[in-house]
């Protein structure tokens, strides 16, 4: 919601992000924003901080809901089952094409699997990766966790 959609396009990016909590938008914004994306062929990734703002932002048919509450980014702290299962259900059932990206105190490839074992689409982890010791391993490790059995993983 930062950059112009034009210049991201023209970047060679195929996906905005929008609503990150380091640059929230009103619901307005949102749609305007996404409005915009689509003229452009940009997929749209839009972050909500709570189920109800999830189930609001599954309204516009978003390509991907990235559901991170605000309150436990950073902190190393996920959210919990209940709140992966019923953002998952909740968005899936208002548009059931949407993705859904878990995020939030992702910070082990542990995290990352039982996210997925909850039901999202995906997760969401820069901070997970980018203050890991080895941050290339920590990707790697976390990949293999989308995919494979816990098995030896840290």
């Amino acid at each position: 919601g930062a950059i112009l959609p034009e210049g991201i396009r023209d970047a060679g990016a195929q996906v905005v992000l929008l609503n990150h909590a380091e640059h929230p938008m009103t619901m307005d914004a949102i749609i305007r924003a996404m409005e915009r994306a689509e003229d452009l062929g940009l997929e749209t990734i839009v972050c909500a901080n709570s189920l109800k703002e999830a189930i609001a932002i599954a309204t516009l048919k978003p390509s991907i809901i990235l559901c991170e509450p605000t309150a436990l980014i950073g902190t190393g702290q996920t959210s919990t089952a209940s709140y992966i299962k019923s953002t998952n259900q909740a968005i899936k059932s208002v548009s059931p094409k949407t993705l859904v990206m878990q995020a939030a105190g992702i910070t082990s490839p542990q995290d990352v699997y039982e996210v997925m074992e909850l039901g999202a689409d995906g997760v969401g982890c820069t901070s997970g990766i980018t203050t890991a010791k080895n941050p290339p391993k920590m990707l790697e490790d976390m990949i293999i966790a989308l995919t494979e059995d816990m098995g030896d993983l840290p």
